[in-house]
């Protein structure tokens, strides 16, 4: 206990931490608490800005037009703008209207309590309107009922075997017998037979004529008249035209008589006769320019023979070639004394 108490008593104390040392804020730089790096900025900004202006009126100026054609285009702008005026005066010309602008201050609340009172009216009548319908209620007729049996079970009536061939049978007759046969109701559902086509002038000579006026007579009279003389009109013309064609026929006729003109016959063994004579002068003309080309073509061939081959040619210009420069140098040699020497000249 006592050793306990004694290592209690010589516990080490606690060490004091570290205070932390003070913030001491980084100095501000010289360049930015200087007030003459900033004045220069401004001066250079300036300058910027006054650089900017000046070059700008330059360009302006630069792209301005020539006083002329400024001068005409502000007059331009002028009459333009003054046009406008003249549109805009002559559309507000009829606009007199002035709305009237009166002091005085509806009531509003009133006018709210007015209409909520026609909403409750209306729905205090659309309500007894409901009410009204649902006292004449009544339950439905369903046709499925008819169709059950009659002890009204859920089991359905079964048709006997005559029942189904009389609703057959009346199908088929209603099939046959329909008036969706007949025009205007004429129908695909059976088949159509033919039909012999009616009477119609019997029939409308049956009808009773009905009595007309006397204006619808003379009308009729007049009518039948204008249509008269057209017909005669034209008749007329028709024979008319038929003797001027008869007598230009006629003098035809006479004229190529006597001009000796000759028939279809005659005109038909003419054209045969030309046409022969042209095939003569066709062949004849084929046959000289046969000739002709054989003559060109012998005449080439005695000039190919007669001409000398391509290499006997260039031999016979090289050797002539030779001969002349060698008697042109054999005369040089004379003229200038030296034949006797050489042996030149005295043949």
């Amino acid at each position: 206990m006592i050793e306990r108490l004694s290592r209690v008593s010589h516990r080490p104390e606690p060490k004091e931490e570290p205070k932390p040392a003070p913030f001491k804020a980084t100095p501000v730089p010289l360049a930015v608490s200087d007030t003459t790096r900033w004045r220069e900025m401004q001066l250079r900004d300036a300058g910027r800005a006054e650089k900017i202006g000046i070059d700008a009126q330059r360009l302006q100026q630069m792209a301005s037009l020539p006083p002329r054609m400024a001068a005409y285009a502000n007059e331009e702008q002028g009459k333009r703008r003054e046009a406008l005026q003249k549109i805009k005066a002559v559309a507000e010309k009829d606009a007199t209207f002035t709305p009237a602008i009166t002091d005085d201050v509806p009531d509003f609340k009133k006018k709210q309590r007015q209409f909520a009172a026609m909403l409750e009216h209306r729905k205090q009548a659309a309500r007894m309107q409901i009410d009204a319908r649902k006292k004449e209620v009544k339950p439905f007729a369903f046709r499925t009922d008819a169709r059950m049996g009659q002890d009204g079970g859920n089991r359905p009536s079964i048709p006997s075997r005559n029942t189904l061939n009389e609703v057959k049978l009346d199908q088929r007759r209603d099939e046959l017998f329909l008036p969706e046969q007949r025009w205007p109701y004429l129908s695909t559902r059976a088949e159509v037979k033919p039909r012999k086509a009616p009477d119609f002038a019997g029939l409308h000579a049956a009808l009773p004529h009905q009595e007309t006026t006397n204006s619808a007579e003379l009308r009729r009279a007049a009518v039948e008249e204008e249509l008269l003389k057209q017909q005669q009109k034209e008749a007329k013309e028709a024979r008319d035209e038929e003797k001027r064609q008869a007598v230009m026929k006629a003098n035809t006729e006479r004229i190529a008589s006597r001009i000796g003109a000759a028939s279809k016959r005659m005109e038909s063994l003419r054209a045969s006769q030309s046409l022969e004579e042209k095939k003569k002068e066709w062949r004849q003309k084929e046959r000289d320019d046969r000739m002709a080309a054989k003559r060109r073509k012998e005449a080439l061939k005695a000039k190919m023979e007669a001409k000398p081959l391509m290499c006997e040619s260039k031999t016979t210009e090289r050797e002539r070639a030779r001969e002349e420069a060698v008697e042109k140098f054999e005369k040089t040699l004379v003229a200038q004394g030296l034949g006797d020497v050489l042996g030149i000249g005295l043949e």
